[in-house]
């Protein structure tokens, strides 16, 4: 089994799964690759929840209870660009298409490899983390900062 790096920083990932055991199993597998966990069952109140906290990625299941997995895409688009991996059992290529024209980052059809997921999940990261554009200048997420190189 190739071993994965281990987080570039702290980074909060929320898991919006709505199967009990599928949550904890992606729970426990993020936590102990390092990363800070949390939880959402039915897709409700995400964009207060990213308005409120830092969320660095979302892993979504698309079936959910109370809303469309597409729906809180749509949602979180309103107010952040934090990447989205789609992970759904509904794998079909217009579906897949249609997650990603909405503003999903990937999609992982299930049942799917744990290793497979967290590789896709620490490169979505390394590409948003501190992006560097050059030494006066730097970017994550939605935040842009340029750097006064001048002396006073």
């Amino acid at each position: 089994m190739t071993e994965l790096a281990p987080p570039p920083q702290q980074c909060s990932i929320l898991v919006v799964e709505d199967n009990s055991y599928l949550q904890h199993l992606l729970q426990t597998s993020l936590v102990t690759a390092g990363y800070d966990v949390i939880t959402n069952s039915d897709g409700q109140g995400i964009s207060k929840l990213i308005e409120q906290q830092t969320v660095d990625l979302i892993l979504l299941d698309l079936i959910l209870p109370n809303k469309s997995g597409k729906e809180v895409v749509k949602e979180v688009r309103t107010v952040s660009q934090v990447p989205i991996i789609i992970l759904s059992a509904f794998a079909d290529p217009d579906c897949l298409v249609e997650c990603l024209a909405l503003g999903a980052d990937e999609f992982i059809a299930k049942p799917f490899s744990f290793n497979i997921m967290m590789a896709r999940v620490e490169a979505l990261l390394r590409r948003i983390e501190w992006n560097s554009v050059d030494d006066s200048q730097f970017r994550k997420h939605e935040i842009f900062v340029e750097m006064d190189n001048a002396k006073n």
